[in-house]
């Protein structure tokens, strides 16, 4: 457990010092963009919002349900998911400037009473056995350092008959160098403030 709280501060700290970044540049979602093909010309923000729907969609959540956003970023998913759909969600995150943009997030939107963000290790939460209708996890799963004592704990939190959606990225292959010189052209394309800005 020792070595986890190591890694889990160091995912905190570098958290922390990116999420002005990423909020300037993706806006409220914190995670990769999902697009229907190279001619799908949507921003990034808005096909990250797509990812955020795609995945939350599958939840099946109603009004009264209470979601467990695990990895919560800065809060964008689980507003979104609690405006649409009417549930409570509860967001848990290792960085504790996510937590507060999020608290933040949620009390813009009026959802303080139904949308909360706190602290914590999805590893072992402080939820008791069976406290939730649904856990997400969008691309936060990577930063597990024993993704079975991971998922024994969502599915502990879960009530029976809950449900779990996770979005996650992977690499079939090492990218090569002509699709590494590509990347440029695709940041270009899809985040021109962001290019402009770095260069």
């Amino acid at each position: 457990m020792t070595d986890f709280k190591v890694d889990a501060l160091k995912v905190g700290e570098m958290y922390d010092s990116v999420s002005r970044f990423y909020e300037a540049w993706m806006g409220s979602s914190f995670h990769l963009s999902y697009w229907f093909g190279e001619d799908d010309d949507t921003s990034a923000a808005e096909a990250a919002d797509r990812l955020t729907h795609k995945a939350g969609d599958t939840l099946g959540l109603l009004p009264g349900h209470h979601l467990l956003d695990a990895g919560c970023g800065t809060g964008g998913p689980a507003v979104a998911l609690a405006v649409k759909t009417g549930a409570r969600v509860t967001g848990i995150s290792v960085s504790p400037v996510g937590v507060e943009f999020a608290n933040n997030r949620a009390q813009e939107h009026g959802l303080s009473d139904r949308v909360h963000f706190e602290q914590g290790d999805y590893m072992s939460t402080r939820f008791g056995d069976d406290s939730f209708d649904a856990v997400l996890a969008i691309e936060s799963l990577e930063h597990a350092p024993d993704l079975s004592q991971v998922l024994r704990e969502f599915f502990r939190v879960l009530r029976p008959g809950g449900r779990f959606s996770l979005a996650s990225y992977s690499s079939d292959s090492p990218m090569t160098k002509e699709e590494a010189g590509e990347v440029p052209k695709i940041l270009d394309d899809k985040f021109p403030a962001v290019v402009d800005g770095m260069a």
